[in-house]
């Protein structure tokens, strides 16, 4: 598993966080973590290393100011990348989640945030073997890992931090496009920790962040085969569902492809609480 954490101080202070895994949310024990110099340095030499215990905890002993990347390894997880701003003094680092390894992973998506907005909600729409209609996989939907979809929602959580992890089985041929609803709105999704790590199988391939922009909606990225085109923009309409025409190859905006995803697949439900 690889994790990274950038940590920005301008004195020196102790590095501690926790480790948990993507599809359970549970702590993660016996990970290995090593700490490097830089952004985004997954290799040679260690500053540092250490392992997290029972509860997913880990610390490493004060460190000068700088920027480092911390590598998180398991047996049996894939490799996972984080990022966190550290400011001078003992630091505390959000929780990292780890994607367990697996014959059936062909994507996953993990999505987590700070501990505000409370609720984000990962979307996935996406084709469906032999229709021409498309599914949405979230949380009142959760699909399926063995049928139609063959995508599931592992975990949905609603208190903070995450993780909200999305994975396909069974990829069938055609656009699959995710996105972020900031459900409980209570503060700017711009604004938050809010990270998507992309796994192809059980390698990490891609991490998204949010942009500058307002809006409760994040239209992430779109895949198709093994092609990923990233969207990453924030507007005030819910993506769309619909499948784009055949002889259509682009799409206006982000945000029209965004339009109508939710009334089209169950209009009745857009004034339905959550839970």
């Amino acid at each position: 598993t690889r994790l990274q954490l950038v940590l920005v101080s301008s004195g020196t202070g102790i590095i501690s966080g926790t480790v948990a895994d993507a599809t359970g949310n549970f702590p993660e024990n016996g990970v290995t973590l090593q700490l490097r110099a830089g952004v985004f340095n997954t290799t040679g030499a260690a500053l540092a290393t250490a392992t997290s215990n029972a509860n997913g905890f880990y610390t490493f002993v004060t460190q000068p100011n700088g920027s480092y990347t911390i590598l998180a390894s398991k047996a049996g997880y894939a490799d996972g990348v984080a990022i966190v701003t550290v400011v001078a003094g003992n630091v505390t680092a959000p929780t990292v989640f780890i994607s367990p390894a697996g014959q059936n992973v062909v994507w996953r998506f993990v999505l987590s945030w700070g501990a505000t907005p409370s609720d984000l909600d990962a979307h996935l729409t996406g084709p469906i073997l032999n229709s021409a209609t498309r599914f949405q996989v979230y949380f009142f939907s959760p699909g399926s890992s063995t049928a139609d979809p063959f995508a599931t929602l592992d975990v949905d959580q609603t208190a903070g931090f995450g993780p909200e992890t999305i994975t396909i089985t069974r990829q069938i041929p055609g656009v699959y496009r995710y996105y972020v609803n900031n459900y409980s709105g209570e503060s700017a999704l711009r604004a938050s920790t809010a990270r998507v790590d992309v796994y192809q199988g059980n390698t990490l391939v891609r991490q998204f962040f949010p942009p500058q922009q307002d809006g409760n909606y994040w239209s992430v990225f779109e895949i198709n085969g093994t092609t990923i085109t990233p969207l990453n923009s924030i507007g005030s309409v819910e993506p769309t569902v619909a499948p784009p025409s055949p002889s259509t190859q682009s799409i206006d905006s982000a945000a029209a492809r965004a339009a109508a995803e939710w009334r089209s697949l169950a209009p009745w439900l857009w004034t339905k609480q959550k839970r």
